[in-house]
Parts: C-alpha cells; sequence; structure tokens
C-alpha cells in the first residue's frame, strides 16, 4: 500500500516508489511521529483524527530513513477511500480589551458585615464586570461549604438577564475538588492564580493564599470574556481592617 502524500511541510512525502510502506498489510491508516521532534505527538493526533480510524504511534526504524527527519509520516491503510474530515473549525474566543470598571464600594460594605464571621481575610473585587451589578435579592452569604470549613459568596447580574449570573466565592477550602485539576497556573505581581477553562472560555479564574483561596465564578454560560475574567481576578484586594 503506497504511503499518501503529505500536502505541508513538516510531513513525509511518502508517494514515490522507492518510499513505499515496507509491506501491503497496512488496515487503518497510521500516523507515526517523531518523539524526538517538540510537539510531534500532538500534530500527529491532529492529523489522525482527519483519517477518522487513523492509529497513532512512534516512527518505526523502518521508516526512519524513508522520512527524511520528517515530524510526521503517515500511511494509508485499506479502510482508506480517498477523502479525509474538514479541519475543525477554530472557537478559540477573539481576543478584546476587558469589559470592566472600578467599583469596590458595592461590594466592600457588604463584606465588612459578615467578617467576624469567617476566620480568614477577605478580598473586595475593586473591578467588576462593566454592566454588573450586586444582586438585589441575595448580594452576599455566609455558609458551610464543607465540614470546618466557611465560605462567603457575593453574586452579581450582568446585563440584568437573569441568565447572567456570576460571582466571587472566598473560603478557607483550599482543598475543594473543584480546585484539583487546574488547566494553567500564572504567578502575576507575586501573586498565583489559577486558570480553569470550559473548553476555550475561562470558567473560574482563583486566587489562592496560604490560608484561603478567592473564585471568580462566571455565567453558566460564560459571558464573561476571557479578559474580563482575568481583571477582575487581578482586581481582588484584601479588605481594609
Amino acid at each position: 500500500m503506497p504511503a499518501v502524500e503529505a500536502g505541508f511541510e513538516g510531513i513525509a512525502r511518502l508517494a514515490c516508489p522507492d518510499r513505499n510502506a515496507p509491506n501491503f498489510e497496512y488496515f487503518h491508516t497510521k500516523v507515526y511521529y517523531d518523539r524526538r521532534q517538540r510537539g510531534a505527538r500532538v500534530a500527529a493526533q491532529k492529523v489522525a483524527n482527519l483519517f477518522g480510524d487513523a492509529e497513532l504511534q512512534r516512527l518505526p526504524a523502518s521508516l526512519r530513513s524513508k522520512a527524511q527527519g520528517a515530524m510526521l509520516t503517515v500511511v494509508v491503510g485499506s479502510t482508506f477511500h480517498g477523502t479525509i474530515a474538514p479541519a475543525p473549525v477554530d472557537k478559540t474566543p477573539k481576543k478584546e480589551p476587558a469589559y470592566v470598571r472600578n467599583d469596590p464600594a458595592q461590594s466592600a460594605s457588604l463584606l465588612r458585615s459578615v467578617r467576624r464571621k469567617v476566620d480568614f481575610r477577605l478580598m473586595v473585587p475593586k473591578i467588576v464586570e462593566r454592566s454588573s451589578y450586586i444582586d438585589r435579592e441575595l448580594p452576599i452569604r455566609v455558609y458551610s461549604i464543607s465540614k470546618g470549613e466557611k465560605a462567603v459568596r457575593l453574586t452579581f447580574l450582568a446585563n440584568n438577564e437573569l441568565s447572567a449570573y456570576w460571582g466571587i466565592e472566598e473560603t478557607s477550602w483550599n482543598d475543594a475538588p473543584i480546585l484539583d485539576q487546574p488547566n494553567f497556573k500564572h504567578r502575576i505581581k507575586g501573586r498565583e492564580f489559577y486558570f480553569y477553562y470550559n473548553g476555550a472560555h475561562l470558567h473560574m479564574v482563583v486566587l489562592k493564599t496560604r490560608k484561603a483561596s478567592y473564585w471568580v465564578v462566571n455565567t453558566l454560560d460564560d459571558h464573561l470574556s476571557n479578559e474580563t475574567m482575568i481583571e477582575i481576578a487581578k482586581g481582588l484586594k484584601p479588605l481594609s481592617r
């Protein structure tokens, strides 16, 4: 079975007779990657997805000379019928300026009213999403998030839409299961922030300290932009004593 000829640089072109696969017994298409090259496995997985039933494997010694240093090598199997799936549509949100305003007053007084109910330092969100105001019905609540661990929850409403509730959770429970697997960790101006994504959208940004964690939680449909979420988290400042 002749190997498929690649259409872009970095994948071995094995269409010539002397570059055929070593045998004709390939049932499924194979996408081989050179593990010595950075990013090869990730790239190979994306190419394999285009074939549907392709199998991903390290480049074997028998094909190394034929690959001629390429990152990927594709050998089509007998199940290949001449077409591949279209490349997935890029759904990454476009970068845009944060949609925020400076407004610590609406939540600072609420936090002062409950600070004696918890044993950790509260943070004031000095930056909020520009269209948001504190919820009128339940602006703040203090509750037990786990045995022996208290939490304070601030609730905001964006654009006055019922589907656009977002919030800030402040708790001493640093080992909460929801915090187990952040996608990224960033250190910004000496503080540690953990980013949790829902697909391409930031669903939660968490500021962690030794005694507490402070969660900026997006709406159910991730209405707040990634840039807005980050600016709100960066704007968390200790409540004055």
